[in-house]
C-alpha cells in the first residue's frame, strides 16, 4: 500500500519533525510506502529549516514554500493536487492528531469507503479543547449537518483519508482558502457520491506554540457555506 500525506504547516518548530519521525514509524511498521508532503505558509520559526534539514535523508519528503501565509484550505489543495498516490491523508502539524490512527484509517478504507474523516464528536471521539471551543464547534457541525443533510458529526477536522480519484472529480469546485475548505470538500464528495465515514479519534491539545484557528470568526465563516456551496454552479 502506498499513501501521500499532506501536512500544512505554519510556524511549527518543534512539532513537526516529531510528526513525520512518527509518521515513517508507523508506515514502517505496517509495510506502506509513504511520501510526505509539507505546505508551509512562510514559516519564520525554524520550520521550514528544519524540513530541509531532514530532506537530506529522507528523499520521499517533499517540501512546498508560499511565500505568505495563504491558509490552511489552499494547501491542502496544492498537496492533494501534487500526491503521487492514490490515497491520500492530511493531519495538522501541532500534533493533535495521532498517527497511531493511520492503520484504522485503512481498515475503514478496506471495507469499501472512498473518504475516512477523524471525528471528535462520535462515540469513542474525544477532544482536549476547552468547553467553549467545544459548544461552538458542536453547534456548528449540528447545523451544517442538517442544513447539508448529510450525516456527519464532524465537518472541520483535517485528518481524513480521501481517495486520489475522488479528489480529481471535485477539485475544480471554488474552495475558500482558509478553514472552509475542510466543509465544502466534504460535501462536493458527497454530492459525487462518495462512500463517507467517520472514525473516532482524540483531538490532543497542543504542546508546543499555539493555535492558529479564531474560533469565532471560523464559525460565522461556517454559518455561510450553505448558501455558497448549494446555489454554486459548479
Amino acid at each position: 500500500m502506498k499513501i501521500s500525506f499532506v501536512i500544512p504547516t505554519f510556524n511549527e518548530h518543534g512539532n513537526i519533525l516529531i510528526l513525520i519521525k512518527k509518521i515513517n514509524k508507523i508506515t514502517r511498521d505496517n509495510e506502506i510506502d509513504n511520501e510526505i508532503i509539507v505546505v508551509d505558509d512562510n514559516s519564520t520559526d525554524g520550520t521550514i529549516q528544519d524540513v530541509k534539514a531532514l530532506q537530506i535523508k529522507q528523499k520521499n519528503l517533499r517540501l512546498v514554500i508560499r511565500k505568505k501565509r495563504l491558509g490552511v484550505g489552499s494547501a491542502h489543495i496544492v498537496g492533494y493536487n501534487l500526491a503521487k498516490y492514490n490515497l491520500i491523508i492530511s493531519m495538522d502539524a501541532d500534533l493533535s492528531h495521532s498517527p497511531e490512527k493511520i492503520p484504522e484509517f485503512i481498515e475503514k478504507l478496506l471495507k469499501g469507503y472512498d473518504i475516512v474523516i477523524g471525528s471528535r464528536y462520535i462515540k469513542k471521539g474525544k477532544t482536549d479543547k476547552n468547553l467553549y471551543h467545544q459548544i461552538i464547534s458542536k453547534i456548528g457541525c449540528y447545523y451544517l449537518s442538517k442544513t447539508l443533510k448529510i450525516d456527519i458529526h464532524d465537518f472541520s477536522t483535517g485528518y481524513r483519508l480521501i481517495k486520489k480519484e475522488i479528489w480529481n472529480k471535485i477539485k475544480h469546485f471554488n474552495y475558500s482558502s482558509g478553514n472552509t475548505f475542510l466543509i465544502e470538500s466534504i460535501y462536493q464528495a458527497y454530492k459525487h457520491n462518495a462512500k463517507i465515514v467517520e472514525l473516532p479519534i482524540h483531538f490532543k491539545k497542543r504542546i508546543i506554540g499555539k493555535s492558529k484557528t479564531p474560533i469565532l470568526k471560523e464559525a460565522f465563516k461556517a454559518l455561510m457555506i450553505p448558501f455558497k456551496i448549494i446555489f454554486s454552479r459548479k
